[in-house]
């Protein structure tokens, strides 16, 4: 059985996000292009079902302040990642303080309130093919992403009191609502539903960064109608956001 190159063992590869950055534009913003590597393992297969060697990565991803987000594609599979990032910097001071006479923790004054965050999306989708699907296609980028954040002042559980919703702008599917969904104190995780049209799913991510600066994750959306051969079945998207 063939194995691309995100699933064989690569572990000797190492891709330099820092270098790939380094493409004559701003270190911050989205970068995008091909990666090859002759030392790199895997192979894919041609039209007529023989293995060719696959030495190259699609890649498509952003850099914010405190965070990056994208997605690499070998012809086969795709990988969507966030993370945060500190640049070298020690990693920010906690947001959080626990009050102990009420047993809870709460968001500091400095982060607390509604804020919002604007930035790019980064797509791969899926199409119907007869019996079988198309696969993942190279990423690209799909639009703008709006959220809303409320740290500290929704009336949820103690440990759910912040909330987040907000949507994206697609250029694939049109608006994709975020709806609310929680913020957990616990790595400023957060987590909702999203629907567009005939498409639903889930979002999900992380707030990174000083005074948590950055938000970053993942949408994936499935396409809940009756499909034609060559309509879109699946979408998966990464997106980030800075506080405006």
């Amino acid at each position: 059985m063939a194995l691309s190159p995100l699933d064989s063992d690569n572990e000797h590869i190492l891709l330099d996000f820092k270098e790939l950055a380094k493409d004559g534009s701003n270190y911050l913003g989205i970068h995008a292009g091909v990666y090859e590597n002759p030392d790199m393992a895997g192979h894919l297969a041609d039209a007529s079902g023989n293995k060719q060697r696959s030495t190259k990565i699609d890649y498509a991803f952003a850099n914010q302040p405190y965070s990056t987000y994208g997605i690499l594609y070998d012809g086969d599979n795709a990988e969507l990642f966030y993370q945060s990032l500190y640049a070298g910097m020690s990693e920010p001071a906690s947001v959080i303080e626990y009050v102990v006479q009420d047993r809870r923790a709460n968001y500091l004054d400095s982060v607390k309130g509604i804020a919002t965050y604007n930035g790019d999306v980064i797509a791969t989708v899926v199409r119907k093919d007869g019996y079988s699907d198309t696969g993942p296609v190279s990423p690209f980028v799909d639009g703008k992403v709006t959220l809303t954040v409320d740290l500290g002042g929704s009336k949820h559980s103690p440990i759910t009191d912040s909330s987040i919703q907000g949507y994206i702008e697609s250029n694939t599917l049109g608006k994709i609502n975020l709806y609310e969904g929680d913020v957990y104190k616990i790595a400023n995780a957060f987590n909702g539903k999203a629907v567009s049209g005939d498409f639903s799913g889930e979002y999900s991510g992380i707030l990174a960064g000083k005074d948590l600066n950055d938000a970053v994750g993942r949408i994936n959306l499935d396409n809940n109608d009756a499909l034609k051969d060559g309509d879109i079945k699946e979408y998966h998207a990464v997106f980030g956001g800075t506080k405006q």
